[in-house]
């Protein structure tokens, strides 16, 4: 299952965009990008998703597509949860 990082980088790449374009597009910088496609922002803001999307031409349902993201239950055990879109 792909992750938010992966469908970011292929949107992206699609595009044929570099991180820097895609940042200065959506009015975030260049790090914020790389840290989203390596992984390494658990939770980007809704708002800096939203702007990514709008300048990659998709939604962030699209985004979102079929990503598996940590979730924990009541006991506080760790499981994954898959967002199916709204589609």
């Amino acid at each position: 299952m792909p992750t938010l990082a992966e469908n970011l980088k292929r949107y992206r790449r699609e595009r044929g965009l570099s991180q820097t374009e895609l940042a200065a597009a959506a009015a975030t910088n260049q790090s914020r990008v790389s840290e989203i496609e390596r992984g390494e922002t658990a939770n980007p803001s809704l708002s800096r998703l939203c702007r990514i999307a709008a300048a990659l031409g998709v939604t962030v349902d699209a985004l979102l597509e079929n990503c598996v993201f940590p979730a924990e239950t009541r006991g506080g055990t760790p499981k994954c949860i898959r967002h199916k879109g709204l589609g």
